[in-house]
């Protein structure tokens, strides 16, 4: 995969659920493991996506947050909710965090340690990913139905998706408190 997980990574996990033993699963604060302008434009979104869902950073609980990150699970979830879907090559980790969040099972997230991602480091590799990422998306839609997104199917749609993709810019912009992050969150 493209995380590199701490040394200490399965002792700092058995460590945190000892410290909060409510905790079915949990995982951890992804870091970027590159330098290169893809790889911080890459990981800029991840953070904004966490910071729109857990708002100030801390151990949190959520029942918004995929289960990636390293997450950790106690076995029970497993019998409970069933395995991965490894039908999904990308969004396994959202549809898992979906059907956790349908049983009532929050995710916590702990900010420290972190985990080092390797993002890609071209455009053309990034926009494969993110290719990948959205056909996926569309399996995982169908599979759950009742998930809060849609697709555009006609032209006014597309008119509406195209203008939300200018919107979420702005949302990003704000929440980052920056300008230069809604230039950077344009689509060209």
């Amino acid at each position: 995969d493209d995380y590199i997980l701490n040394k200490d990574y399965v002792k700092k996990a058995l460590g945190f659920f000892s410290d909060y033993p409510e905790t079915d699963v949990m995982r951890f604060k992804i870091i970027n493991k590159n330098n290169n302008f893809i790889s911080r434009v890459s990981h800029f979104s991840y953070e904004m996506y966490i910071k729109g869902i857990l708002g100030a950073e801390g151990i949190t609980k959520s029942y918004y947050l995929s289960a990636s990150g390293g997450a950790v699970f106690k076995k029970e979830i497993f019998e409970k909710i069933g395995l991965f879907d490894e039908n999904l090559q990308r969004g396994e980790d959202s549809d898992m965090g979906w059907r956790l969040k349908k049983n009532g099972i929050g995710i916590y997230y702990c900010p420290l340690p972190f985990i080092n991602r390797i993002y890609d480091s071209s455009l053309s590799l990034s926009l494969r990913r993110r290719f990948r990422h959205g056909k996926d998306l569309r399996l995982f839609k169908q599979k759950h139905l009742d998930y809060p997104i849609a697709f555009p199917d006609n032209i006014k749609n597309v008119i509406i998706f195209t203008g939300g993709v200018f919107i979420y810019s702005v949302l990003k912009c704000i929440l980052s408190k920056s300008v230069i992050n809604f230039f950077i969150y344009l689509p060209f």
